[in-house]
């Protein structure tokens, strides 16, 4: 999945990024994937630390990072094509510190997923708009 994420990334048509992949002491083979799929890749960083939890694993990441505008996103995310430059437009208004996209669930096929859906729609979506001042 991880290989997948990283692709969507990659492919997404914005020019000047750099992508930095912080592996949380995963047990899987997320590191090796990682390493095998994109370590010639100038535009991807390969990061590794012990469990830490997902915000210790941001914190990393931002310290590696270094452009001023960062797009945080989970191992299992998948980004459209234009999805970055979409999200990157809106710091063009100095009053902007921080953008949220549309979140979705891919999978809808089966209750449980489409439970999951109404819940991304109605608890993030619904109030990320509502506290939008």
């Amino acid at each position: 999945m991880i290989a997948r994420t990283v692709r969507s990334i990659l492919n997404n048509g914005y020019e000047n990024l750099e992508v930095v992949v912080v592996d949380d002491g995963s047990k899987d083979r997320t590191l090796s994937v990682l390493e095998e799929e994109f370590a010639g890749d100038a535009r991807v960083q390969i990061c590794t630390q012990p469990n830490s939890g997902k915000a210790g694993a941001l914190n990393h990441a931002i310290r590696e990072s270094s452009h001023n505008i960062l797009v945080a996103l989970d191992a299992d995310t998948i980004f459209r094509k234009g999805t970055i430059e979409k999200l990157v437009r809106h710091f063009g208004d100095e009053k902007v510190g921080a953008v949220s996209g549309n979140a979705r669930v891919g999978n809808r096929k089966g209750w449980i997923t489409r439970f999951q859906s109404i819940e991304y729609v109605c608890g993030f979506n619904l109030d990320r708009r509502a506290l939008d001042c």
